[in-house]
C-alpha cells in the first residue's frame, strides 16, 4: 500500500471535512501534520493525522513552485514558497 506524506505548501483535504487546507509542517515521526484553512477563519490545525490527509484533485490543486500568501487578522503573514514555510 502506497502512503501520501504531503508537501509543505500543498493543498489537502481532511477526511469528514469541506474545507481546503495548505499543509505548513510534516512530522514524519509522528505521522502527523500542521495544516491551515484555505478560507474562512483560517484556524491553524495541529497534529493531524496522516491517514486522514488526501491530496487536491483538479482545479486548485497548487503548482510546484507556487507562491502562496495567507492574511492573517493583525500584522501576521504566512508565506509558503516551493516547500518553505516562514512567519513575517
Amino acid at each position: 500500500m502506497q502512503w501520501f506524506i504531503p508537501r509543505v505548501g500543498q493543498r489537502v483535504r481532511v477526511v469528514g471535512q469541506d474545507d481546503v487546507f495548505i499543509v505548513i509542517r510534516v512530522d514524519r515521526c509522528r505521522y502527523a501534520a500542521d495544516l491551515v484553512q484555505m478560507h474562512g477563519a483560517r484556524q491553524v490545525e495541529t497534529g493531524v493525522s496522516l491517514l486522514a490527509i488526501r491530496p487536491m484533485r483538479g482545479p486548485g490543486k497548487s503548482p510546484t513552485g507556487a507562491t502562496i500568501d495567507l492574511e492573517f487578522a493583525g500584522d501576521a503573514t504566512i508565506r509558503l514558497t516551493a516547500g518553505v514555510c516562514g512567519l513575517k
